[in-house]
């Protein structure tokens, strides 16, 4: 099985045939020239789908045949896709192409129609911001409408546009009636709210003037009060001051009576002091000369009367050393 031939029912004779007469690809432009290449990517394909089958049939024999069977295939498969390949490409830019014509044609048409709903949709806006404006913008808003003319640019939809033109025209009449009575309702309104307003402010000033008038009479009678409580404050002050005044005097004797009650009692205090301070003088004094007498005897009876006499005085002087006497008691 080595040294088979591998055959496939496309043979190169073929293929260099297919390359022949696939190697130009001619302009898809025309009907005829876009047939020829759908009709060789049809055949191409089939040969490709034919091959393949083919190549399991031969390969079912061995592992090692189906190897050289898928190499030969893929040689092939190579050849068929080059011939192949650049058809399919040139098909679907040719395509992509058309698509992209198509699509721009239809955004074009969508922006035409858009735009012309957007010119009609304006009749219905105008009406529609002209809600609770004044009768004077909605005139103009009128006038707008009016002066818009209906003319082929609308093409398929001048019917639909005449027709919201007038609804809108009709509207906007309506709503400029409504707005004028609204607004003769208003002046009419204001005028009353003034007149009102004027007859509230003379009430007012009215008001004004006699809580004047009372706020001065009740200003004058607070004054007259103020007057008699300060009257009365300053009476009540001065018999305050004359009342205080008789408490001092008072309070004053009474301190000048106390301080010569104490000044008395320290006196007699003192006096009594004095007179026990003299009276115990006194009695030392006269137990001093006791006492002296007593000394005097003593010793006049162990010398004679004048030598005792000198000698009491010479001890009483601190004449005689390591000698005193003092009373007892």
């Amino acid at each position: 099985m080595k040294n088979q031939v591998v055959e496939y029912d496309i043979t190169t004779a073929e293929i260099e045939k297919l390359k022949d007469s696939f190697k130009d690809i001619p302009s898809l432009d025309t009907k005829e020239n876009y047939e020829f290449v759908r009709k060789g990517i049809s055949h191409l394909r089939k040969l490709r789908s034919s091959l393949e089958s083919k190549r399991k049939e031969l390969k079912a024999d061995s592992l090692a045949w189906g190897r050289l069977v898928d190499s030969k295939a893929k040689e092939i498969k190579a050849e068929l896709e080059g011939i192949e390949n650049p058809m399919i490409e040139a098909k679907k830019a040719h395509d992509d192409k058309i698509e992209a014509e198509k699509e721009a044609i239809r955004k074009a048409k969508q922006d035409r129609i858009d735009g012309i709903n957007a010119r009609i949709l304006n009749f219905q806006s105008t009406v529609t911001n002209s809600i609770n404006l004044s009768s004077e913008v909605i005139i103009k808003n009128l006038s707008k409408i009016e002066e818009t003319e209906i003319d082929g640019s609308f093409e398929e939809f001048k019917v639909i546009a005449e027709r919201e033109k007038e609804s809108s025209i009709a509207t906007l009449k309506e709503m400029i009636i409504h707005a004028e009575k609204a607004e003769e309702t208003a002046r009419d309104l204001a005028r009353i709210q003034a007149e009102q307003e004027a007859e509230r402010k003379a009430l007012e000033e009215k008001r004004k003037v006699e809580e004047a008038e009372i706020e001065a009479k009740r200003a004058a009678f607070q004054a007259e009060q103020e007057a008699d409580r300060k009257a009365q404050a300053e009476k009540r002050r001065i018999e305050d001051e004359e009342l205080a005044k008789q408490r001092a005097e008072i309070e004053a004797e009474r301190e000048k009576i106390r301080l010569q009650k104490e000044a008395e009692q320290l006196n007699r205090e003192e006096e009594e002091r004095e007179a026990e301070r003299i009276r115990v003088e006194q009695e030392n004094q006269m137990l001093q000369k006791e006492f002296e007498q007593q000394t005097i005897d003593a010793l006049a009876r162990l010398l004679n009367e004048i030598d005792a006499e000198k000698v009491f005085k010479a001890i009483k002087l601190g004449n005689i050393p390591h000698i005193s006497f003092k009373p007892h008691g």
